[in-house]
């Protein structure tokens, strides 16, 4: 009895194994699965980059150090809030300047 079992079950599964699944149009989505992933490393680099030069342009403020100390303020917020209180300051809505140290 217990190889009658056996025996359907191999059948069940090797039915399965060729009538589950996609067997057609798979190369597209591989193609655009690897599109997508070379997208995002790229994005990911550009993101490093832009990143980079924000610390260094925070670099360049006077009092910056000194913030990034305080719980929750981070990059790119000290980097918004200081963007925003140079424009502020110079009651201007031009941006403001690079200075040099």
């Amino acid at each position: 009895m217990k190889r009658a079992v056996g025996a359907k079950r191999a059948q069940l599964i090797e039915t399965a194994r060729r009538s589950i699944g996609l067997t057609e149009g798979l190369p597209a989505p591989k193609i655009e699965i690897k599109t997508l992933l070379k997208q995002y490393e790229m994005f990911d680099r550009q993101l490093e980059d832009i990143l980079t030069e924000v610390v260094r342009l925070l670099a360049l403020i006077p009092g910056t150090k000194e913030m990034l100390t305080v719980p929750g303020v981070a990059v790119v917020t000290l980097a918004g809030s200081k963007r925003l209180c140079a424009w502020t300051d110079k009651g201007s809505t031009e941006q403001p300047q690079e200075s040099n140290p």
